[in-house]
């Protein structure tokens, strides 16, 4: 029997200026604990995956090498112990059909190794997804970050809606993207 995937909800973010679909797994951190007011941060502890949305002030690299840039720079800031670049690619209408042709989006994907607790010794291998959306006109860039643990990518569940593994998921999160207030960015 073929098990449907999770079903995701649009909602959203930064007091309703994008619109994001997310499956309900995906908590809001700031339920829990302050979050920076330029980032939007969800996780799902149970499957060791997390989401972050954030708004950084753009940077002045060639559109095709800014999604390994900011990639480098979360494993910097992450204090990852290593980090592995895999592909960057440029997306187009058919990936973000909701925003405009003009902007500049790539993804990045590789692999963030992270010292567990402070702990080199017990190091966790994280998949990272990050999408790169250009807003030079607004002197922004838009960041979309999937962080996925990669012993639970393979993880299967009971139960008749199978969670959307980690490139799928991100694929439908760029897909329903709405940017619905322009003002976020600034002037």
């Amino acid at each position: 029997m073929v098990q449907a995937s999770e079903p995701l909800n649009e909602i959203k973010i930064f007091g309703g200026a994008i619109s994001v679909p997310l499956p309900s797994r995906l908590q809001d951190v700031s339920d829990f604990r302050p979050v920076p007011d330029h980032q939007e941060i969800f996780t799902d502890a149970a499957r060791d995956q997390s989401l972050i949305v954030e708004v950084v002030e753009f940077q002045d690299q060639p559109d095709e090498d800014a999604a390994g840039f900011f990639f480098k720079d979360l494993a910097d800031v992450g204090q990852a112990v290593s980090s592995r670049l895999d592909s960057v690619q440029g997306l187009g209408s058919r990936d973000v059909p909701h925003l405009p042709p003009s902007l500049y989006v790539s993804l990045a994907a590789g692999q963030h190794t992270v010292a567990k607790s402070g702990a080199a010794s017990e190091a966790l291998a994280i998949q990272v997804l990050l999408a790169d959306i250009r807003i030079p006109a607004h002197g922004s860039d838009l960041l979309i970050s999937l962080h996925t643990r990669s012993s639970s990518l393979g993880a299967q569940e009971s139960g008749t809606e199978a969670p959307l593994q980690g490139p799928e998921l991100f694929k439908s999160i760029l897909k329903g993207l709405k940017i619905l207030d322009w003002g976020l960015f600034g002037q």
